[in-house]
């Protein structure tokens, strides 16, 4: 088997010259790479050498150090310390991304200094030693025969182990014998593997290969994808606790328009999704009467009398006694005082023609009413929502009551985190528990003029405790899973990151605290990590 394995890989190479023989066009020419950084800027310096005296163009790249943001310098120039003389054209070809045409000079290494002015301040940097030498990558094409014959070895190797284990089993011979057969075949794939390759020279490791979890991201890949990154460091860390809530309105922030009495819609001038202001008139309805009609809108204009007067003195008493009244508690009251109101105006109307108005602000949900359409009285024609303010009804535990209560901030958070907010305030931490399972009504109140809060919405609402305690934490936007487990990616250089395995600890809607896997002062992406994980996975 053994000496099946070699003579596999001197098929091989039979033949194969690894001298200077290889055509030429079957090399290509490493890219040169130079860079260099501060506290605040990162330059990143990349040409493909041509041949001296021969017009070169090369790309200079220009980013924060700390975030990798691209960033925009005036009065760039560059000089040559060690050639005296070369003239450089540079031209902005997008936001930290410099052209620069030259001539080539000789192949070998020169020193730069870059000077650039940012916010009115002046600044200088040196590039050591780029390099304008040729280095050559030897192309696969020639030895494409060697990985052929390589698996083939490979499979011939593997099939003559199975074959000789089956042997050996039908003769009777140990069975452990036979296993020990099968298994010596697997590592001769290597050994073959190894032999293909014994002498061949190529181009220097650090750019055919990188060890472990490294992989290369070009730089406008990175601003292109918007890789932003940070520096890792403690940080004051609230710890916070999560309740789930739904989106309820607020008190008189919605209004169901009832048809006072029969009648047929003679106009609609409204439609579903339309913004209304208060008073603002939605329909215009063609009475129907007769006396029985007419005793029935009586009764109600009386008892909507009582229920306005009823309400208005519930409204004047709570004024009175404001400095012991709830703030939630006022508002239901005026707003039912309110629409009480508008109701009684629908059945003072007299004639033949009445309108409907909107009681409130807001906006109209759908309806499937249209002119000519016949209603009856009580029919509610209309729901008008305000969202501007909204409420959050959140389920809170025993345990957790106290910590809400002396919560320093909250955050209001849709389940899928698209959108959130701090403009969230507690309003009661509930007076009664839920049977089914012991929990209390916890009642938030939202500002929600962007309306991104849509009524019956899942939300959830963090609350951060007042102490806060210096932790080595991060984004959680910094955080994507491969196989399972959590990573987060480190920036080395200006193209090489790291894959990095991170244990986490705990988390409060915002940041992760780390437990291990990343080091202080290291710098890690922030923002783009999902990208880098396609990038290292497809390299």
């Amino acid at each position: 088997m053994f000496i099946f394995g070699s003579h596999a890989s001197l098929q091989a190479h039979e033949g194969h010259d690894h001298g200077v023989e290889e055509s030429a066009a079957t090399e290509t020419l490493m890219v040169s790479r130079t860079e260099t950084h501060n506290e605040r800027f990162e330059l990143l310096l990349k040409f493909i050498p041509t041949e001296p005296g021969d017009s070169l163009e090369m790309v200079l790249y220009v980013c924060d150090y700390k975030t990798n943001v691209p960033m925009h310098v005036e009065a760039l120039s560059l000089v040559n310390v060690g050639m005296n003389g070369q003239a450089f054209i540079i031209s902005e070809n997008d936001k930290g991304i410099y052209r620069i045409k030259t001539i080539m000079p000789e192949e070998k290494a020169y020193d730069f200094s870059i000077a650039f002015q940012l916010d009115g301040q002046s600044y200088t940097m040196d590039l050591r030693a780029v390099d304008f030498a040729h280095h050559h990558l030897g192309a696969a094409a020639p030895h494409e025969h060697t990985t052929i014959w390589m698996y083939v070895g490979a499979f011939g190797l593997l099939l003559l182990g199975l074959l000789l284990g089956r042997f050996t089993a039908m003769r009777k011979y140990n069975r452990g014998t036979a296993v020990l057969a099968v298994l010596l075949s697997i590592p001769l794939m290597h050994v073959s593997d190894a032999s293909a390759h014994e002498g061949h020279d190529t181009a220097p490791t650090k750019v055919t290969a990188m060890p472990g979890n490294h992989f290369e991201l070009a730089k406008e890949s990175q601003f292109l994808m918007q890789v932003y990154t940070q520096i890792a460091g403690e940080s004051a860390y609230q710890d916070g606790r999560k309740l789930y809530g739904t989106i309820i309105p607020s008190s008189g922030g919605q209004s169901h328009v009832m048809l006072p009495q029969h009648g047929r819609i003679t106009q609609l001038n409204v439609t579903p999704g339309q913004r209304v202001a208060q008073g603002a008139v939605l329909a215009v309805i063609e009475r129907s009467v007769d006396p029985a009609n007419e005793m029935l809108m009586s009764a109600e204009r009386n008892r909507l009398k009582e229920e306005a007067k009823r309400l208005q003195l519930e409204v004047e008493r709570l004024r009175n006694v404001g400095d012991i009244v709830s703030k939630k508690e006022m508002e239901m009251a005026e707003s039912a005082y309110s629409i009480a109101k508008s109701n009684l105006d629908l059945y003072q109307t007299s004639g033949r023609y009445m309108s409907i108005q909107s009681p409130i602000a807001g906006i109209v949900s759908p309806f499937t009413y249209q002119v000519g359409d016949l209603v009856n009285g009580g029919t509610d024609l209309f729901t008008i929502t305000n969202i501007n303010k909204v409420y959050v009804e959140t389920q809170a535990f025993e345990k957790d009551v106290q910590m809400i209560a002396q919560a320093s901030r909250f955050l209001a958070q849709c389940a899928d985190g698209n959108h959130s907010t701090e403009s969230i305030r507690l309003l009661s931490l509930g007076s009664e528990f839920n049977s089914a399972n012991q929990s209390q009504k916890v009642l938030f109140e939202v500002d929600n003029a962007t309306g991104d809060f849509k009524i019956g919405e899942f939300v959830n609402v963090w609350t951060y405790s007042s102490d806060e305690k210096p932790v080595l934490a991060v984004p959680n936007s910094a955080i994507t899973e491969l196989e399972g487990r959590p990573v987060v990616f480190v920036k080395h250089s200006a193209e090489q990151l790291e894959l990095r395995y991170v244990a986490l600890g705990r988390n409060n809607g915002q940041t992760t605290v780390l437990e291990n896997g990343l080091k202080l002062g290291e710098r890690y992406v922030t923002e783009g990590a999902y990208q880098c994980k396609l990038v290292h996975l497809n390299q």
